[in-house]
């Protein structure tokens, strides 16, 4: 059980930090990728001039992707009611057990009682 568990705890680890490593790894393909393309450079004559723009803001699901603590912002709250069961309790007579077990035991270990 324990060679199980450490196990589990040694694929937990790995899964982590692989999945930082290839984030990290990740970020070079952009570098790159940016690197590769051609840049556009416009001259501005006006200013009134309304041209396009150029950027690499697009949305990455690996780059986003982050690790953190996870905790429910509001507390799930339950509100017991009290039921009575029996509203009319009914009333039963009992004797008390005033036996008593007057053999040995050999499970006792103290010394007999004088």
């Amino acid at each position: 059980m324990k060679k199980k568990f450490s196990i589990f705890s040694l694929v937990l680890t790995l899964t982590v930090l692989l999945s930082m490593l290839f984030q990290s790894v990740h970020k070079y393909e952009h570098i790159a990728k940016q690197l590769s393309e051609i840049q556009c450079v416009h001259e501005k004559n006006s200013t009134a001039e309304i041209t396009h723009q150029h950027h690499n803001f697009d949305f990455c699901g690996i780059c986003a992707y982050k690790l953190g603590s996870f905790t429910f912002l509001v507390f799930p709250t339950f509100e017991l009611k009290s039921l009575e069961l029996y509203p009319n309790n009914a009333d039963f007579d009992s004797k008390e057990i005033t036996q008593f077990f007057k053999g040995s035991l050999f499970a006792l270990r103290a010394p007999p009682a004088v």
